[in-house]
């Protein structure tokens, strides 16, 4: 059995700190830094308001609209693909090159499951039997994950199939909120 899900978030914009430096550029710490810390920054560090979008510019004092940073439709399409392969990081590719076979066999069993037997599913029924469960069970179980792996795997390639079709993308477009709808 997997390890369970660990939501990943990012830290309150209270907890956070921008800083801008003509040489370096802008980045943000988490939490105000040690005085140690700050005595480091080089000459012309500037504490300023956090970024408000990746596009945004640091100009005379204050951030201003930047033109939007393009993203090729190969980085859309490499996402979903990152994706795609960590809904079924789990499963080894021999099984995976499996899965038509259990859900032809799991159809086949749940459209007549009394008179389902092992020769309408030799594949499901060897690993009914090593479980200890009827047919009907394996099926059972094997449908429910197709359909999930499907619901799944359907939701990111609709994602991308949207990102693809906007003129402009959201600076977010490459976070869950994103992807999910």
């Amino acid at each position: 059995m997997s390890e369970p899900r660990v939501a990943i978030t990012e830290p309150a914009v209270e907890d956070r700190l921008g800083f801008w430096h003509p040489d370096l550029g802008y980045w943000e710490t988490v939490g105000t830094p040690s005085g140690r810390v700050l005595d480091g920054y080089m000459d012309g560090t500037q504490n300023v308001p956090l970024r408000p979008h990746p596009h945004s510019v640091f100009l005379d004092g204050e951030w201003v609209d930047g033109p939007p940073v393009p993203v090729p439709d190969e980085a859309i399409y490499a996402e979903a693909n990152a994706r795609l392969r960590a809904l079924a990081a789990d499963y080894p590719a021999e099984e995976r090159e499996t899965w038509a076979t259990q859900a032809a066999e799991a159809a086949a069993i749940l459209a007549d499951p009394a008179s389902a037997d092992a020769t309408m599913a030799p594949f499901l029924a060897r690993r009914a039997l090593q479980r200890g469960w009827t047919l009907e069970e394996m099926a059972t179980r094997v449908q429910a994950l197709a359909v999930a792996f499907a619901d799944a795997s359907g939701a990111i390639l609709a994602g991308r199939d949207a990102l693809l079709a906007m003129p402009e993308l959201p600076q977010d477009w490459n976070t869950n909120d994103a992807w999910w709808s």
